[in-house]
């Protein structure tokens, strides 16, 4: 039988497969109560607000649940609590629920049993974030730091509103989120270090899948890095096997993997406009590059500016319904803040990703090393300012119903498919 034949098949049983999962997901926006005591262990690291902190726990029936308890004192992960929780609040109209099942402790009173008596596979990776965190607000006041932790790790809680606001009113909130290109460029350095201790190709890449798998857990498993995680096997597989990795049935295996591993994540904002963006680079970024190439205004460009200014006008495009429905807000001018800061971002992750690790060994080289960086982010922040202020940068109080997003999307679903089908029509004859 052909290889479209048992490619179609798979596609039947994961979908199958699929829609069994998220038959068993609670309906959307539903609260279970927490007990009156709760009892678990604390898997991953405080996430840190102004006046409190939110754990994640783990409770003796392998549930997990968010406790916001006081700011102080710090519960680290690996350590036993019994949490006393307040009885739920219903939930406000004025912040709906985004997320499809929550399980949250407001805790009263939190004592604590004692850390772990037995290990947990966790702990080291536990341990390197925390590391990881300690090292970069050492090497880089805020908010430069707030953005290397963001980069590395993709955490950007501690990004200032006001900065926060003005990133996402230029469009490159992008580049603060674990997506594809962080899986890439993990890869690819990955291999490269082993290539160069001697390790040969097929090895490499496997070990290389086993470092982006442990480094998706070590963040926490947001549904966008599960996302780039899939596909990022997906493309291995196809490597090893020696085939190219086709983006449009890459994509697909990548959504049916991701709903069947994390079915929740159907209703994640960050998951919908990841896997959006990868669809509009897949059905327009090749179109678009070559007709860029052709103009005037671009045709003596640096392809790598061509390439950023097709992959954010594909991007934009394929997502701007699920931003205008979840923040009312639409960046014009995000390509041109995406010509002027993806380009830099491999050399601000790599760079700061060396200088943490060289700051132990080599502490002048480190600092060094983290200068560089800091000025890569200078550079970022005041282009983030020039541009934000700019009149009419980004289109305000645009927000769609939920009816014009399903019609909008599915138009641009059915126009992104054509797309697909004309190249691959193109290809074959």
């Amino acid at each position: 039988m052909s290889i479209r034949f048992w490619r179609y098949m798979m596609l039947v049983g994961l979908t199958t497969v699929a829609l069994f999962r998220l038959a068993a997901v609670p309906p959307a926006g539903q609260v279970i109560p927490p007990p009156a005591e709760l009892r678990g262990v604390v898997i991953d690291e405080p996430i840190q607000r102004v006046n409190s902190q939110i754990l994640t726990l783990v409770d003796d029936q392998g549930q997990t649940w968010r406790v916001i308890t006081s700011l102080w004192p710090v519960y680290h992960g690996a350590v036993e609590l019994v949490v006393t929780c307040r009885p739920p609040a219903p939930p406000s109209p004025d912040f709906p629920v985004r997320r499809p099942v929550v399980r949250d402790c407001l805790a009263r009173q939190v004592n604590v049993v004692g850390p772990l008596a037995t290990w947990h596979w966790r702990q080291p990776l536990t341990m390197i974030r925390r590391w990881t965190l300690e090292r970069v607000t050492r090497l880089w006041p805020d908010p430069a730091g707030q953005i290397v932790a963001g980069l590395l790790l993709g955490i950007d809680d501690g990004i200032p509103p006001d900065l926060t606001t003005a990133i996402r009113r230029v469009g490159i909130t992008h580049v603060l989120a674990v997506s594809g290109s962080h899986i890439t460029l993990l890869i690819q350095v990955t291999v490269a270090i082993l290539l160069a201790m001697g390790m040969h190709r097929r090895l490499a890449l496997i070990v290389a899948s086993g470092v982006m798998l442990l480094f998706v857990i070590m963040i926490g498993a947001p549904a966008s890095a599960v996302r780039a995680l899939i596909m990022g096997l997906v493309a291995v597989v196809a490597v090893l096997g020696g085939r190219r990795s086709s983006g449009e049935w890459a994509l697909l295996v990548t959504v049916l993997g991701t709903l069947i591993v994390q079915p929740i994540a159907l209703w994640d904002v960050g998951w919908q406009l990841s896997v959006a963006a990868v669809l509009g680079l897949v059905a327009w970024q090749e179109q678009l590059g070559g007709w860029l190439s052709h103009q005037s205004l671009m045709r003596h460009c640096p392809k790598i500016v061509v390439e950023t200014t097709a992959m954010t006008i594909a991007a934009q495009v394929a997502t701007w319904p699920i931003i205008l429905k979840t923040f009312g807000q639409w960046s014009v001018i995000a390509p041109l803040a995406n010509i002027l800061i993806v380009p830099l971002v491999p050399f601000a992750t790599i760079g700061a990703g060396v200088a943490v690790g060289l700051s132990t060994l080599m502490p002048v080289g480190g600092r060094i090393l983290a200068f560089g960086v800091w000025l890569i982010i200078r550079w970022w922040l005041v282009i983030i300012d020039w541009l934000a202020a700019v009149p009419f940068a980004a289109l305000d109080q645009m927000e769609l119903s939920s009816i014009q997003t399903w019609l909008v999307g599915g138009v641009l679903i059915l126009v992104a498919g054509s797309s697909i089908k004309q190249r691959q029509r193109g290809v074959y004859e």
